[in-house]
């Protein structure tokens, strides 16, 4: 998330680039840049007034939701997705197939929160000691932003400790001590998230620059409701509440990598170390060994396993 900013509607896909794997070692990677320069709103909304289905009663009722999508949106471009396989899946039927004859057709789309790049690229150890390290190359822009990478982790979990850039989770059910933190016991769920990497605002003596991590709770809702005058969110669809882990960095671009570890409370920790020019990471899980090339190109950090 950039400055707050989610998604208004639904999220399309993003684009895979690849995946490959060796030694047990899955890579692979997907270009999210879509997902924040566009929003996709219900295509039915975007019709025109007199558009034919309005008459009948199965759709009237979206006549008037699309009088307010037509006001609101009224300076805003709305078009088309013209991505390939969302071209690929409409073109041809826009007359003839079952798929166009309920609430909606071929998906149109507005600008959103356009971003430079935002590419996600991932490694997963899935030996005996499994791991996933998480690379995320997004630029909002060529200023400081306040990035968040997010992770929802469910409403039964807990912080159980955080030291430096290590922290770790666990079940919220674990024993407390006599001041009520968690005190976990041998054989105890965990997982560890370790930041290996994150930039730093261009002044990081103020603390309102650098963010703490932080693990909150919060109510998941979907998209808002244009109709609802009454709050922001309040016509929103609740979807229970949740918890999600908040690793925030204030940067120009954040360069998260992210090392989750599932392990035991006893269990030995991964020992972590970068080569003098960050480029090669390794990574050790008891006997197990993996080291990591990560080269930068075009914006995005190819990973590679040695």
């Amino acid at each position: 998330m950039i400055d707050g900013l989610g998604q208004g509607f639904w999220p399309g896909p993003g684009e895979w680039l690849g995946y490959q794997e060796k030694g047990g070692v899955i890579i692979a990677a997907a270009d999210a840049k879509d997902a924040y320069n566009w929003v996709w709103p219900k295509q039915i909304a975007s019709e025109p007034a007199e558009f034919e289905r309005f008459k009948f009663p199965r759709w009237e009722s979206y006549a008037q939701e699309s009088e307010i999508f037509r006001e609101k949106y009224a300076n805003v471009p709305v078009e088309r997705d013209t991505r390939p396989g969302v071209v690929a899946f409409w073109k041809g039927y826009e007359m003839t197939d079952p798929r166009l004859w309920d609430e909606d057709a071929w998906p149109v789309r507005l600008p959103h929160n356009p971003v430079q790049r935002a590419f996600r690229s991932i490694a997963f150890n899935r030996n005996e000691k499994p791991w996933l390290l998480v690379v995320d190359d997004i630029q909002k822009g060529d200023t400081e932003h306040l990035y968040e990478w997010l992770m929802q982790t469910g409403f039964n979990t807990e912080t159980i400790s955080i030291n430096g850039n290590d922290i770790i989770l666990g079940d919220a059910t674990v024993k407390r001590d006599a001041r009520g933190m968690p005190a976990p016991q041998k054989g105890d769920r965990q997982l560890l998230v370790r930041v290996l990497d994150l930039k730093d605002p261009a002044d990081p003596r103020f603390f309102c620059t650098k963010p703490s991590f932080r693990l909150e709770a919060f109510e998941r809702k979907d998209t808002l409701v244009p109709e609802n005058k009454t709050g922001a969110l309040s016509g929103a669809r609740s979807f229970g509440m949740d918890k999600r882990l908040v690793i925030a960095s204030r940067a120009v671009a954040p360069d998260f990598k992210i090392l989750l570890f599932p392990h035991r409370k006893g269990d030995a920790l991964p020992v972590t170390s970068w080569s003098e020019d960050s480029t090669r990471l390794t990574i050790e899980t008891g006997s197990e060994k993996h080291t990591l090339t990560l080269k930068k190109e075009g914006g995005r950090t190819l990973l590679s396993s040695e």
